[in-house]
């Protein structure tokens, strides 16, 4: 029963504390909206539509747009999928795809997320994918 003895300093025999990992960016605050995580290249690639004569858009100005207003701007979209909280708008670009995730934001459905993405699996999406979608030139659905 000599391994049964009590333990007077415990926490002697404890390995020293650790420090928790750096936060780089800082932390979510409580309320604080998500923002997904892009890859440094991807985040610095903004996707910009430009029409002669209109403003110019960014792909992440259609977040917390209403329906209304996107409607307007892009048209009625190629595709639409209707989960329990959510729907899905897809927009079919020459090659590419624009997802738009729209959601009930306080009685208004507003796009919250948005992807833009080519048809090709690993593919990287051509620079004026978002530009085509925005004119107006509509693509075929993937297979």
């Amino acid at each position: 029963m000599a391994g049964c003895a009590p333990v007077a300093n415990l926490a002697s025999m404890l390995p020293p504390p650790v420090s928790p990992p750096a936060v780089v960016g800082g932390g979510m605050e409580a309320g604080a909206a998500f923002e997904p995580f892009l890859p440094p290249a991807a985040a610095a690639q903004e996707v910009v539509a430009v029409r002669p004569g209109r403003p110019t858009i960014t792909a992440s100005a259609l977040r917390g747009m209403p329906v209304s207003e996107v409607s307007a701007l892009l048209g009625p979209p190629s595709f639409v999928r209707r989960d329990a909280k959510a729907e899905i708008w897809q927009y079919f670009g020459p090659g590419c795809v624009l997802d738009l995730f729209v959601y009930d934001e306080g009685g208004a459905r507003r796009v919250l997320h948005h992807h833009l993405r080519s048809q090709v699996p690993g593919k990287p999406v051509e620079a004026r994918c978002f530009d085509d979608i925005v004119a107006g030139g509509r693509g075929s659905r993937p297979s």
